[in-house]
């Protein structure tokens, strides 16, 4: 038997009740709750909702809380890995082949001052957008995770000015991402956060000396096709944050219709 609209409120309430503050991390409790509500109601239907409820969070309330945090991380990893497949969308390929292949065809001689205001209002528009879907109409715990990604995707702009550079800033930002996820596992917070710390040190003074070793090789095409690649990054942003309100939508209406 399914459960009724008002019950999965009921859970809903109570996780939120319970500090489990954000939408999507509360929406993926309280189906995994409800499954296994539902379970136990066929499996015993003299029971009623609430007492198979309390039995329920009696036993398993302290492991549920904990897979809250763990459940807020692998979101924000979503939206991170969602981000970086969105550069392999078919019409991004095409922009990036397009940019790399036809670089005269772009060149706008742009100020550095007209490049830096049209990264920075598309950044405003962005955030913007964010606060008003994510933030304000329903509290998702992709705050830090797309912050991340947004932050990244206008240090780009602003810090750095040698696009060569990205040959191994992006590479190690997917590996640093990897070595995250694969150690977090297995240390405390307080060796993860000493063990990432080295390792972005290392990396930075790498990427210093690569930049510095590089910067004979730049040309004006070269920082031209970088500027559309800002947009291009801009525009992939855009399309993450708006599949992943869609896919909140269906999955909340889902729940609670």
């Amino acid at each position: 038997m399914g459960l009724s609209k008002e019950e999965l409120q009921f859970i809903d309430t109570y996780l939120k009740n319970s500090e489990v503050i954000y939408t999507d991390v509360r929406m993926e409790l309280t189906d995994h709750v409800a499954s296994a509500i539902e379970q136990e109601l066929n499996e015993n239907p003299s029971e009623t909702f609430y007492e198979v409820f309390k039995n329920y969070m009696i036993s398993n309330k302290k492991s549920l809380l904990k897979s809250n945090e763990e459940q807020k991380i692998k979101l924000q990893e979503k939206i991170a890995i969602r981000f970086g497949k969105g550069f392999l969308a078919k019409e991004v390929l095409f922009l990036l082949a397009l940019v790399i292949l036809t670089p005269r065809l772009l060149e706008l001689n742009l100020s550095e001052t007209i490049k830096f205001g049209v990264n920075f209002s598309l950044c405003l528009l962005i955030t913007l957008y964010y606060h008003i879907q994510f933030y304000k109409t329903k509290k998702t715990s992709i705050g830090s995770g797309i912050g991340a990604v947004v932050g990244y995707t206008i240090y780009l702009p602003i810090y750095i000015k040698n696009p060569i550079t990205l040959l191994v800033l992006i590479p190690v930002m997917v590996l640093a991402l990897l070595l995250y996820r694969k150690m977090r596992k297995r240390l405390s917070k307080h060796w993860l956060f000493v063990s990432m710390a080295l390792f972005t040190l290392v990396c930075g003074a790498l990427l210093i000396l690569f930049a510095k070793w590089s910067e004979h090789y730049l040309t004006e095409n070269i920082l031209e096709a970088y500027f559309f690649f800002q947009l291009i990054m801009w525009y992939v942003l855009f399309k993450t944050l708006m599949s992943y309100k869609k896919e909140l939508d269906i999955k909340y209406q889902g729940i609670f219709s």
